[in-house]
């Protein structure tokens, strides 16, 4: 997937809690202009879903 963008109009039907994320707007919106789930396997083995268009803000805590 190419970089993704951020857009003036949030993607219907995406909810998003991840605060420190670049593309989270403040009433739980995504602003990416698309997204890519993708799968993340953990230490135990198992697998979760992972948003691979996540960006740290800059703003954010280090």
């Amino acid at each position: 997937m190419s970089k993704a963008y951020k857009t003036d109009r949030p993607i219907d039907g995406i909810h998003c809690e991840v605060a420190s994320c670049d593309f989270h707007a403040p009433d739980h919106k995504c602003t990416a202009d698309c997204i890519k789930v993708g799968v993340k396997s953990t230490d135990s083995g198992s697998q979760c879903a992972d948003c691979e268009t996540y960006t740290k803000k800059e703003s954010c805590c280090q």
